[in-house]
């Protein structure tokens, strides 16, 4: 079983040397064996001295993805993790974007509660991070981070021993590439936690060919090359999303989605399954999702529909006695990572009440019971209307847009099409009181995070992957 998985890894990567010449992205060669395995089991805590890798993919909308129903072949490295790991089916970033939702990830707490609205933010003291606490168990702790929206400005490198950033050119990304494969081959006195922070595919879609045109349309005539002005344009125009421009993005999109599979199949090749990984724990997820007009609106950061925060959640675990391949159909948030990381690795609890709950349940194959899950949008600046929010709770999502309070059925509406308000009024008022105590709680919990005012170089970086100021 190990050979074919490895194979197919290896067989993945192809596209990945023939995109950046990753001459060493199949190596399968791996240290250690079930040492991790055999610490785990001497401890109540079930990963306890295991290494642990978490890589963010940026802006992946889990219905892009094979493995969450794509009909294009866009992932099949995750494709192949996923039959090792537990796939969380309805996985949610509470922000739909990525300052706010990789703090919510580190801390479990929505950015009503860590204050990281804004680009200058700081992270306020007093707030543990994931970082710091496996630090405290006596991890060695390292970030390898492609995005600078979440650099080392931010406050987020608090807690690892080593906050490295990388750009998402593919020469670097070749050498990042090297440079996890050289963490999971390492021997080690120490456990490492490992975050692993990919750029791709984040707005503009440049994946290399053959990648990049593998889905476009050849009779496509038009002017869409996948730009930051592309972008502007079809969301400024308001295109529908069956129009050429929105699907020729889509297409590029998809591309890149592809790449990043690749980049993330080079990394792991020869890991996610047998002796190789068996000292590891792999978790695989994103910050936000992408849209492409299905609400008038295209990226990320202003709506809380699912386009944009649903996202994929990967939990692989070998040896471990994690239902390998099982499904979780259960909600979940990245507010649940930490807490499931206190209960599987025996990490010591923040000081601040953590928002999420632990998924150990559900990564053994058990249900939870039924909770809400809430959402909110980017803020504006302060004289700006409030940000759009939303809450799920069972097959329902109530989305507070403009002011008016809309309900789905995502079910039977996954694509949040017919607004069943006025049908349902009685589950809408529900909801909207669910929403209202949830907005009320969040006020009397209100974090303002400090910060500086961003340098003109921090601006010129934001501005070439699509951000415009602090707001």
């Amino acid at each position: 079983m190990n050979v074919a998985v490895g194979g197919r890894f290896q067989g993945v990567l192809l596209c990945v040397c023939l995109a950046f010449g990753c001459a060493d992205g199949a190596d399968s060669a791996g240290a250690g064996s079930d040492a991790g395995a055999g610490r785990a089991a001497e401890s109540s805590s079930p990963l306890a001295g295991r290494n642990v890798v978490v890589i963010l993919t940026d802006s992946v909308h889990a219905a892009h993805l094979g493995c969450y129903g794509a009909e294009r072949e866009t992932s099949p490295a995750l494709d192949v993790l996923a039959e090792h790991a537990v796939r969380f089916e309805t996985a949610y970033s509470p922000s739909s974007w990525t300052l706010p939702s990789v703090t919510s990830l580190f801390t479990s707490l929505e950015q009503e509660r860590h204050g990281m609205r804004r680009m200058s933010r700081v992270l306020p003291a007093g707030i543990s991070t994931m970082a710091e606490l496996f630090r405290a168990r006596g991890y060695s702790t390292e970030a390898l981070v492609q995005n600078g929206v979440v650099q080392a400005r931010t406050g987020l490198d608090r807690g690892f021993d080593a906050y490295r950033f990388f750009n998402h050119d593919r020469g670097t990304t070749r050498r990042l590439i090297r440079q996890v494969r050289t963490r999971l081959k390492a021997d080690r006195e120490e456990p490492l936690f490992l975050y692993v922070h990919l750029f791709a595919p984040h707005q503009p879609y440049d994946a290399p060919e053959p990648l990049r045109g593998m889905w476009v349309d050849e009779a496509y005539d038009g002017p869409v090359t996948g730009t930051l002005e592309d972008c502007a344009r079809i969301g400024r125009d308001v295109l529908a999303p069956d129009h050429p421009d929105v699907r020729q993005l889509s297409a590029l999109y998809d591309g890149y989605v592809r790449y990043m599979d690749g980049v993330i199949g080079a990394m792991l090749g020869g890991f996610v399954n047998g002796d190789a990984g068996g000292d590891w724990v792999f978790v695989v997820t994103s910050d936000h999702g992408e849209a492409f007009m299905q609400h008038r609106c295209l990226g990320h950061g202003f709506q809380v529909y699912e386009e944009q925060v649903r996202i994929p959640l990967l939990v692989s675990a070998p040896g471990s006695g994690f239902r390998q391949g099982h499904v979780a159909t259960d909600p979940v948030s990245l507010l649940d990572v930490l807490p499931t990381f206190v209960d599987c690795f025996g990490l010591e609890p923040p000081d601040h009440p953590m928002r999420g709950r632990s998924l150990l349940p559900l990564l053994r194959g058990g249900r939870d019971d039924e909770r809400a899950l809430y959402f909110s949008a980017r803020f504006r600046g302060p004289d700006k209307p409030p940000p759009q929010r939303a809450v799920r709770r069972g097959r329902y999502k109530l989305v507070r847009r403009k002011g008016i309070d809309e309900l789905y059925d995502l079910e039977a509406d996954p694509g949040e099409k017919r607004d069943l308000a006025a049908e349902l009024p009685e589950l809408a008022h529900s909801l909207t009181a669910d929403l209202e105590r949830w907005m009320a709680e969040a006020r009397d919990d209100w974090m303002e995070a400090s910060g500086a005012e961003l340098s003109q170089e921090t601006l010129r970086a934001l501005e070439a992957i699509g951000y415009a100021g602090d707001d």
